[in-house]
């Protein structure tokens, strides 16, 4: 069943569908559309439901009177529970509603200390730049570093394979020019006729 009354706060003009778990005292809806669910308490305006990408960011602050102040550390423990696509996905929704705001954030979840919009969004901002910085690493590659064979990183460097895996005292500082490559083999070469001169003739 369809709700006139509530549009998606992505998909223009979409109605949302009324969801059977609804109650007296919130409203549950989801978009046909999209897929995304939303919640609506008395007095409230309509915002994101609980499990979605944004709300599991601020459940982690739901008891701190001011959570700036845990940036870092949220950041951190995402980093450390979550794959890159699940990164991928906070970090697109957060910056999505960021970029052009749908909603109150501030009223996703029932925050104890009841910080301000400004607030809230500027700790959505941080913990937003904190895994994008994570996001542009090299990827972890579950194998030997090709020098030294301990666990290292993938790495995407022009002239070096793409199977190539370097741990962090062994990445290439650049890549290496064909003519280097030349000259080198050249001085060798040069060294080896010296050699072979003075010694073998």
């Amino acid at each position: 069943m369809e709700s006139p009354g509530e549009k998606c706060l992505r998909c223009n003009d979409q109605s949302l569908r009324l969801l059977s778990d609804s109650t007296a005292e919130i409203t549950y809806y989801e978009c046909p559309q999209c897929g995304r669910h939303y919640a609506k308490k008395p007095g409230e305006e309509l915002h994101d439901r609980w499990l979605s990408p944004i709300s599991l960011v601020l459940y982690l602050v739901i008891l701190h009177r001011d959570p700036r102040e845990y940036i870092d550390s949220i950041a951190n423990l995402f980093i450390k529970q979550r794959d890159r696509d699940e990164l991928s996905t906070i970090v697109r929704e957060i910056d999505q509603e960021l970029k052009e705001p749908t909603q109150r954030v501030s009223q996703i979840l029932d925050l104890v200390h009841a910080p301000s919009e400004e607030i809230v969004r500027e700790f959505l901002h941080g913990v937003c730049v904190r895994l994008k910085e994570h996001l542009r690493k090299p990827q972890e590659f579950d194998g030997p570093c090709s020098v030294c064979g301990k666990p290292g990183y993938l790495q995407n460097l022009p002239g070096v394979p793409a199977s190539s895996c370097f741990c962090e005292n062994h990445v290439p500082s650049g890549t290496i020019q064909p003519i280097y490559v030349f000259i080198v083999l050249g001085l060798l070469l040069g060294l080896g006729w010296l050699i072979y001169t003075l010694f073998f003739k």
